[in-house]
């Protein structure tokens, strides 16, 4: 009786974000370089995104990313780019990127290879959380667990290593959230005394 309390309380008082107690996502992601030792064997690296131990990664040579709605943890996209291979594979990835809004969270993981063509990219990973992107060298590792928002969830982080020094690896337990919105009139009437 004291949850459903206090959820009425939280209605009462407005638009805001909280954390639904007990309501998470276990994410793993690892990102393998050609070069890393350790890779998994008898390939150039792979990459891994498990979102409550389910695999969702394309697990294609550079960017996998992996989008899961921060409310519900529902894996709403599974995409690939081929940062390397690709001349047009940035501006595809910084398309998708931008065109991601709301309370999402984004995992990102670089296989084999990803740094060819991703510089077009970079503001775009920015704006997910990522930081010091010009650090990804030929064959490096890369991963992060991004949100879209101006206020960053405490989270969002990223990893990456140098060719031959990775994988980098992600493990964490995300919180989901609910947003409870205030449907009140705001129009009310004036206090007279």
């Amino acid at each position: 009786m004291k949850p459903l309390f206090v959820l009425l309380v939280i209605l009462m008082i407005g638009d805001i974000f909280i954390t639904v107690q007990g309501s998470s996502i276990k994410i793993d992601i690892r990102s393998e370089g050609c070069n890393d030792p350790g890779k998994t064997p008898n390939t150039c690296g792979r990459a891994y995104i498990k979102v409550n131990d389910v695999e969702h990664a394309k697990q294609g040579r550079g960017h996998n990313v992996v989008v899961v709605d921060a409310v519900t943890g529902i894996v709403e996209h599974s995409v690939r780019f081929d940062t390397h291979g690709n001349s047009d594979a940035g501006n595809q990835l910084k398309g998708f990127l931008n065109g991601i809004s709301g309370d999402k969270i984004v995992l990102v993981a670089v296989q084999d290879e990803g740094s060819r063509y991703v510089q077009t990219a970079f503001d775009a990973l920015t704006r997910m959380g990522g930081y010091d992107l010009g650090f990804l060298d030929y064959r490096g590792s890369y991963a992060l667990v991004g949100h879209p928002g101006d206020q960053k969830p405490s989270y969002v982080t990223q990893v990456q290593s140098k060719s031959g020094q990775g994988p980098s690896v992600i493990s964490m337990t995300v919180p989901l959230t609910i947003n409870v919105i205030d449907e009140r009139d705001d129009e009310c009437e004036p206090d007279t005394f």
